[in-house]
């Protein structure tokens, strides 16, 4: 029997998929670790133990304590219907990237 260490999880990519790229896949928010196409099966982590630079979209604001959403497509905005995801830790810089840990709750 396989056995892992919880950090990480396998999904189907939900769309294409960019390592690194910050994702929402069978009810878990996370981060990608490899990329992949659509439909095909990836490594997610989905620990929040680390710490990940993630960029946002156009408009999202990020400031330090912040908690930043996601719809069921992985796409993340200040609407606090959607599932919490990104706890900010680094306020969005001009690049729009934020430092922050991932959130699994709903």
């Amino acid at each position: 029997m396989a056995y892992s260490d919880g950090k990480a999880i396998n999904v189907v990519a939900p769309k294409v998929v960019k390592k690194d790229d910050f994702m929402r896949a069978n009810g878990w928010n996370g981060v990608a670790l490899e990329t992949k196409a659509s439909g095909e099966y990836l490594a997610m982590e989905i620990s929040s133990e680390r710490f990940y630079w993630v960029t946002i979209p156009e408009g999202v604001t990020a400031e330090v304590g912040d908690i930043l959403y996601s719809d069921n497509n992985g796409v993340l905005s200040n609407t606090n219907s959607d599932h919490p995801a990104l706890k900010v830790v680094v306020k969005v810089d001009n690049n729009l990237v934020v430092g922050a840990r991932i959130l699994n709750i709903d």
